[in-house]
């Protein structure tokens, strides 16, 4: 009995000195956790809003971006993701206001010109990235198969 309370003691007595509370909380960062945080942003922003709202879903990533270069943690990994998400999320909007009567009353044009940018964008910073699609897709835990044909339609408007 008297040995495992000694033991028990020692443990606690240990670990007590194992563990610093004024050492700094450090969180490690990296790209694929950056491009899962800068996708998240732009989800959770324009969930703030309608689901077809055009003007929040092309204001959404300059607001993210601008804040987060103001808190400088702007990473590459971060813009990759929000650019690649804003792309989806405009490209999304379109594909279920093109076919209606009123399109150009919901900002159609102004979705083109947005998913346009945000696309080129995202596929100039993955290529700065050394990043391939199927690999930014499965980072980002998206189904590459169903997305493939979306990126090959957007790129062959972009030659």
């Amino acid at each position: 009995m008297r040995l495992a309370f000694l033991l028990l003691a020692l443990c606690f007595t240990a670990f007590g000195q194992t563990v610093d509370l004024d050492a700094p909380a450090v969180k490690k960062v990296t790209i694929r956790s950056e491009m899962q945080r800068g996708r998240s942003a732009i989800f959770d922003c324009r969930m703030e809003g309608r689901p077809t709202d055009m003007i929040k879903a092309t204001d959404c990533p300059f607001k993210i971006i601008e804040l987060n270069k103001q808190k400088n943690t702007d990473t590459d990994a971060f813009l990759l993701g929000v650019y690649m998400g804003a792309w989806m999320g405009i490209e999304t909007i379109l594909g279920v206001i093109e076919k209606l009567p009123d399109r150009e009353a919901r900002n159609y044009s102004l979705g083109v010109q947005n998913a346009e940018l945000w696309f080129k964008m995202f596929k100039t910073k993955e290529k700065e990235l050394g990043l391939d699609d199927a690999t930014v897709c499965s980072v980002c835990e998206l189904n590459y198969t169903n997305l493939k044909p979306r990126m090959d339609l957007w790129a062959s408007r972009m030659k």
